[in-house]
C-alpha cells in the first residue's frame, strides 16, 4: 500500500460574487465544499485547467474564494480567487512570500510556480 500522503488541499471558502448556476457549475462547487487533496502541484494545475473549473472559477466577475492549503498542516492556507482575467492569492497569514502578501498572475502556469514558491517557504517553517 502507497503511503504517500497529498501535498496540498483545496476547499470552497467564501462567495464574493454570482455563482454560476450551469449543471457542471453547481456539481463542483457542491465537490469544493468537502475538502479536495492533491499529490502534487501538477495535479492541482490539472484540476484548473479543466473544461470544468474553467466554467466554474474562470467567470468574468470573480465570485468565489478558495482555501489552498498544506495538506500536512491545515493551518497553513493562502486564499486564492480566480476570474477570467488573472489568478489572486491573498496570504492573510502573512508570511512574506509575495509582496504586500498578494500575488496576480494571468495563467495557471504562473499559479503553479506561486504555489511552488509559497509552498516551499511556508512548508519549511513547519517545525519553527
Amino acid at each position: 500500500m502507497d503511503d504517500t500522503l497529498p501535498l496540498l488541499t483545496l476547499v470552497k471558502k467564501s462567495e464574493i460574487g454570482v455563482r454560476p448556476s450551469d449543471e457542471g457549475s453547481v456539481g463542483l462547487d457542491q465537490t469544493l465544499q468537502m475538502l479536495c487533496s492533491f499529490y502534487t502541484v501538477e495535479d492541482l494545475g490539472s484540476f484548473l485547467s479543466s473544461e470544468m473549473f474553467e466554467r466554474y472559477g474562470r467567470t468574468v466577475e470573480a465570485w468565489v474564494v478558495l482555501e489552498l492549503g498544506i495538506y500536512k498542516d491545515h493551518t497553513k492556507t493562502i486564499e486564492m480567487i480566480p476570474s477570467a482575467e488573472d489568478f489572486t492569492l491573498a496570504d492573510a497569514s502573512q508570511s512574506g512570500v509575495f509582496a504586500g502578501d498578494v500575488w496576480r498572475g494571468k495563467n495557471v502556469a504562473d499559479l503553479l510556480d506561486a504555489v511552488r514558491t509559497w509552498h516551499g517557504v511556508v512548508s519549511s517553517n513547519e517545525l519553527q
